[in-house]
């Protein structure tokens, strides 16, 4: 979990609904036409602005292209395989972090169960 910063209780109402304290609202640059995407962890929910599809990724696959050259229809063409790739590779990326996470979690059972044991 990160680092809490700052904390409020805040009503859900019985729309399942519940309302962004200003002060976030303000500290996240937020307004009226943001959206936001809602994450779930497993032990926690997490709300945060949501990354633009075309956004970082995109500007950084295009200055990649035209430092190596790309202009042009090449430019486009090689433009949309690479962006056509950044799915699938930031999904196997979480998977590999989940995989690692999963075997690093037994792992410390398995220490903690050999030094105090089960409990059967």
């Amino acid at each position: 979990m990160s680092e809490v910063i700052d904390k409020k209780i805040i009503p859900v109402s019985s729309k399942r609904q519940i309302t962004i304290p200003v002060k976030f609202f303000r500290l996240l640059e937020l307004d009226n036409e943001t959206k936001v995407e809602c994450l779930f962890t497993g032990e926690e929910i997490i709300i945060r602005p949501a990354q633009q599809e075309s956004g970082y990724f995109s500007q950084e696959i295009l200055n990649g292209l035209i430092d190596e050259g790309f202009s042009g229809d090449d430019l486009k063409r090689e433009f949309a395989k690479r962006s056509r790739q950044v799915r699938p590779a930031v999904k196997k990326m979480l998977d590999d972090i989940k995989t690692f996470t999963e075997k690093s979690l037994k792992n410390y059972k398995d220490e903690t169960d050999e030094i105090f044991g089960t409990e059967d």
